[in-house]
């Protein structure tokens, strides 16, 4: 019940700030810090989860978590950051899960293009999206709760919080899992970029 009560209060925050960005009465400039502070109390109540994930552990961790996120309804962002190999990407996961839709967005696709890919994602009918940092800002469904980040050392902190604030936009427990490749050595910053993310 105390749970649930903090929930309510939190979600409730999140909607009074964006109907208050909507109506321009909070410039965008203050919505960050309001935003992060929300994800901090959610993440203390064990509604919001982040793990780094090892190479030698990534595929049996991200195939268990999309399934999971699949089994509860929800939908998926999965984020390849390169263009040139995203369809691939996304025929990999497709034949991985081959009974549910998969869609990509990315910055090349045209307007049009993208436009209907978002919104077939809205209506349910994408359950998993291959994405590049394109969902960074702009995007939000409430359905989508499990996060999963290809090359994550590759992106700064800043930015990893943007993305990583796509999920956990309602009640249900968010997961956001960071990634990197087998065999790569994390410079220092990198892991301390990785390790400040998962701690927040």
């Amino acid at each position: 019940l105390c749970i649930s009560h903090h929930m309510e209060a939190v979600q409730g925050a999140v909607e009074a700030i964006e109907q208050a960005v909507a109506d321009g009465t909070i410039p965008r400039s203050r919505i960050q810090e309001s935003y992060d502070r929300i994800m901090a109390a959610k993440k203390r109540m064990g509604l919001m989860e982040q793990q780094v994930v090892s190479p030698d552990a990534a595929d049996a961790v991200i195939h268990d978590a999309i399934r999971r996120e699949l089994e509860r309804g929800g939908q998926v962002y999965y984020m390849h950051n390169r263009v040139q190999s995203i369809d691939r990407c996304a025929a990999k996961i497709k034949e991985a899960f081959p009974e549910v839709n998969v869609g990509v967005a990315h910055g090349k696709l045209s307007e049009a293009e993208l436009s209907q890919t978002m919104q077939d994602l809205i209506d349910g009918e994408i359950r998993i999206l291959v994405c590049t940092t394109i969902i960074e800002t702009g995007i939000d469904n409430p359905n989508v709760n499990t996060l999963i980040i290809e090359d994550a050392d590759k992106l700064g902190l800043a930015q990893l919080h943007q993305i990583r604030g796509r999920v956990g936009r309602s009640s249900r427990h968010a997961f956001a899992y960071l990634t990197f490749r087998r065999g790569k050595v994390l410079t220092e910053i990198a892991e301390k970029r990785l390790s400040a993310i998962r701690d927040f």
